[in-house]
């Protein structure tokens, strides 16, 4: 059954990222759905130590109100019983704790380093869409391709050095590792 679950969530990860779309709008909706989608699938196929791995399943987002919204409705929809979602709007990187991702928009660009620098040191996943982000010390980083499909990279080492566990089917769907 798991087996069935991992290649499900491949195809819907291989359609959605397929996927392009014609206007700027429509992208940016579309764009924050596909992310949504991600953050989900980065909680479920990213292991938390057992410290970071009780209570609330916290969600830090410093973008957009819209992207913020799209987050919510995922975490309204995905919680359960066993695991609560909690979606909390960053508006300044000093806010950056005790959160379990935290995702910088490509609007927030200018907060990126500080936010990385204040989840340093602790189990926070911190995706970010800024061209070379993962050099600056992101673990994950989308990329619009010029056919206008949403992909992601990877920092493997960073995403270790926090305690991470992440899955191999993640890995192999990232274009750059």
């Amino acid at each position: 059954m798991k087996k069935i679950g991992k290649l499900l969530f491949l195809a819907l990860v291989f359609i959605i990222g397929s996927s392009t779309v014609s206007n700027a709008q429509d992208y940016a909706a579309t764009s924050y759905k596909i992310q949504t989608i991600f953050m989900y699938n980065f909680s479920k196929y990213i292991e938390w130590p057992a410290d970071a791995a009780k209570g609330d399943f916290v969600i830090g987002v410093i973008g957009p109100d819209e992207l913020v919204d799209e987050i919510n409705k995922m975490a309204t929809a995905k919680s359960t019983s066993e695991r609560k979602f909690v979606v909390k709007q960053i508006n300044n990187p000093s806010e950056v704790s005790n959160l379990h991702i935290l995702l910088v928009a490509s609007a927030e660009n200018q907060h990126l380093a500080a936010a990385i620098s204040k989840a340093e040191g602790s189990h926070t996943l911190v995706v970010s869409q800024s061209d070379g982000a993962i050099t600056k010390g992101s673990c994950i980083n989308f990329l619009v391709t010029s056919e206008g499909k949403l992909q992601y990279e990877l920092n493997i080492e960073k995403i270790q050095s926090k305690g991470l566990k992440i899955a191999s089917n993640l890995v192999a769907m990232a274009v750059r590792k």
